[in-house]
């Protein structure tokens, strides 16, 4: 696990083997996005947290993955129309609480879902972020592609990277377009030479979600920059021998 003392684009560019991301924290072991999968993944070594963030019917960030609440906690309903409080005792975290948890012990992959509101999100996400002077040590990324040049626009320094599973015809412009540091594919789409012509561009590669340990091999040998794993324990003790 890498102590955040330098930037979060620092640890990347100096990073002599993938940088482990926990996949909504620990989350083969632990219920998804929760303090305690997030505090599991630090503890196993993780290097940053990935996690999941919507706006709640107040319009608090909150840490959470799907649309509703039924598939991860014992509520019902759509977390747009709960409010912080509720969600917060059906164990949804404030955002705010998991990058305080966090602060200091590593860096922060926050994935923006957006329904409607990508420039709400946008600004109350930046606003929790600048709070806890973690600017330096987040990378925001999203599937919706439009929202990212809007963090660009609030705070030019700020990484961020743009998720995709579908095949792009030329990732390397689509990054440019967007304005992004990043490359974030489902790991099929990802290899050799998607990571080289990134290099070359000046763009890291995060292939999401990797737990075998065949491709946690692969992404180390053709270079990429940081994996996401449901398994972040198992990945880095694949890859501390290339530290």
């Amino acid at each position: 696990m890498l102590k955040p003392s330098a930037s979060f684009r620092e640890a990347l560019a100096a990073a002599r083997r993938p940088l482990v991301g926990a996949h909504r924290g620990a989350s083969a072991e632990y219920r998804e996005n929760t303090p305690a999968a997030f505090v599991a993944a630090a503890d196993q070594g993780a290097d940053f947290w990935e996690l999941d963030v919507r706006l709640s019917a107040d319009g608090v960030p909150m840490v959470i993955h799907d649309a509703a609440i039924d598939r991860t906690t014992g509520g019902r309903g759509l977390a747009s129309k709960l409010t912080a409080l509720f969600l917060e005792g059906y164990g949804v975290p404030a955002l705010a609480t998991v990058l305080a948890l966090g602060a200091g012990r590593t860096y922060f992959n926050i994935e923006l879902k957006t329904d409607y509101d990508a420039a709400d999100l946008v600004a109350v996400v930046l606003d929790v972020v600048a709070a806890l002077h973690l600017e330096r040590h987040v990378l925001v990324s999203s599937f919706d592609h439009g929202a990212l040049p809007l963090v660009k626009a609030r705070d030019p320094a700020i990484l961020t990277g743009l998720l995709y599973e579908e095949r792009l015809s030329d990732p390397i412009a689509y990054a440019r377009e967007y304005d992004v540091d990043a490359l974030h594919p489902c790991f099929r789409l990802a290899g050799a030479r998607l990571c080289n012509a990134a290099h070359d561009a000046g763009l890291s590669v995060i292939p999401w979600t990797v737990d075998r340990p065949l491709y946690l091999r692969y992404f180390a040998a053709v270079g990429a920059q940081g994996i996401i794993t449901n398994r972040p324990a198992a990945a880095v003790a694949q890859l501390k021998t290339r530290a």
